[in-house]
Formats: structure tokens, C-alpha cells, sequence
């Protein structure tokens, strides 16, 4: 099973400064503010991925197993 969502970067800012109550339903944020909050995303995602944290892709790998063999390249 999969599924596809997709939310652009502004979206996520839009919606995380409403979250924090900088702006009202409906506004929009001027260029200084989504210029800044990037830097802020950006640099977060950053962070993340250096402790480890596999952001981008999950995959499934299947590996026949064999009787009496205990190790496999």
C-alpha cells in the first residue's frame, strides 16, 4: 500500500506560524518572514538528518534465507 501527500514549503511555514500564533487564520506571510522561517526549516531538517534520522527513503528488502548458513553479504 502507498499513498502520495505532498505540501510545499510555504504551506508548512504558513501553517507552523499560525500554530505559533503569529498569524491569524487566512493571512499570509510577507517575504522577510518566509525567507526567515526557510533558513529555520532548513536548518532543522539538517539537524535531524544528522542524528540519524532517515528523512527520505524507507525501503523493503527481502532476503531469502537458507538453512545452516549463517551469514549473508
Amino acid at each position: 500500500m502507498s499513498s502520495t501527500y505532498t505540501v510545499t514549503r510555504d504551506q508548512i511555514i504558513t501553517l507552523a506560524l499560525g500554530k505559533l500564533g503569529v498569524l491569524e487564520i487566512g493571512d499570509t506571510p510577507d517575504a522577510n518572514t518566509v525567507s526567515n522561517a526557510s533558513m529555520t526549516l532548513n536548518l532543522f531538517i539538517k539537524q535531524m538528518s544528522t542524528d540519524g534520522l532517515k528523512l527520505w527513503k524507507i525501503s523493503d528488502i527481502i532476503v531469502p534465507l537458507t538453512a545452516d548458513k549463517t551469514s549473508y553479504i
